[in-house]
């Protein structure tokens, strides 16, 4: 068979030329068949990479009914709104972790110093690995851990004891002052959602820590703006609402009348400049006028 194909090929061909009026001689091409299959070939790639280069480097498609060829214009307009929505997912990202962070800061769990412990999925995957290690260490070690667990829970109780004291002694030393000094606007009503009271004050006022804590939120949210909460012994939170600068960071320590923010307009529930300032107690919010020494009212 391929030698039957390959002698076709090679066989040779004639192919008379014969001019249309007929005064011309005639002209006779001699050719293989292999050579007229490849010259045919080579027309055809030239002819195409000709007309792709023309369509390519001139505005003819623009005038082609049927093809719609993007600019560059338009390819620059929707590589922006790519990157737009890039930075839309991740500040919702940001946002939906910091709901999660102040949601565990109101039912009284500790914030994880890992973001990705907010992940359920991350948390499951994390004892999956801690509990196959366990696994994996020799039975005997896995019975001194349990008892030593054991021992620490039910008969060390020293460093509890010590600890125990040093938090009543602050308690009997603990006291609230006033954030701002400001006309309060609207007072404490828990029954209108209203956990605090509103300081009206100019933009960049300053925002003083009304006690000495540890700040365990300082970011931007949706509804509130620019947030600042403080961690006071007792189980006593502060909250800083609608801030225009944050000037303290999460985990920083931070001492009564030290200045944490400047006070502004920013978040959705705000109409005008102002402050608002709210008090926790082991999840329960206070009216800050009973417990502020220059707020406090019989």
């Amino acid at each position: 068979m391929f030698k039957k194909l390959k002698a076709i090929f090679k066989k040779r061909y004639d192919v008379l030329l014969i001019p249309k009026n007929g005064r011309s001689t005639d002209r006779v091409l001699r050719t293989t068949l292999f050579r007229a299959v490849l010259l045919i070939v080579v027309l055809f790639v030239i002819s195409n990479s000709i007309l792709l280069s023309f369509l390519a480097f001139t505005p003819i498609m623009d005038y082609m009914p049927g093809f719609d060829i993007i600019s560059r214009e338009e390819m620059s307009q929707i590589s922006e709104i790519k990157d737009k929505m890039l930075h839309i997912s991740k500040e919702f990202e940001r946002v939906k972790r910091n709901n999660q962070r102040l949601q565990l800061i109101l039912e009284g769990k500790p914030i994880p110093t890992d973001e990705r412990e907010l992940d359920s999925n991350y948390v499951k995957e994390r004892m999956k690995r801690d509990s196959l290690r366990l696994l994996s260490k020799p039975f005997s070690n896995n019975i001194f851990l349990a008892f030593k667990r054991i021992f620490n829970l039910y008969f060390d109780n020293s460093e509890k004891d010590s600890t125990r004291v040093v938090n009543s002694d602050r308690t009997l030393h603990l006291s609230f002052v006033s954030p701002v000094m400001g006309v309060i606007t609207q007072n404490f009503y828990p029954k209108n959602s209203h956990f605090g009271i509103d300081f009206a004050v100019r933009t960049g006022t300053q925002v003083r820590a009304v006690a000495s804590g540890v700040v365990i939120f300082s970011d931007y949210t949706i509804n509130d703006g620019y947030k600042i909460i403080l961690s006071h012994p007792s189980g006593y939170i502060s909250v800083y609402q609608h801030l225009s600068v944050l000037l303290k960071k999460e985990r920083e320590k931070v001492f009564q009348g030290d200045v944490i923010a400047l006070s502004g307009n920013t978040g959705k529930l705000t109409s005008a400049p102002h402050l608002h300032f709210e008090i926790w107690k082991n999840n329960k919010p206070i009216d800050p006028k009973t417990i502020c020494v220059d707020l406090y009212e019989k």
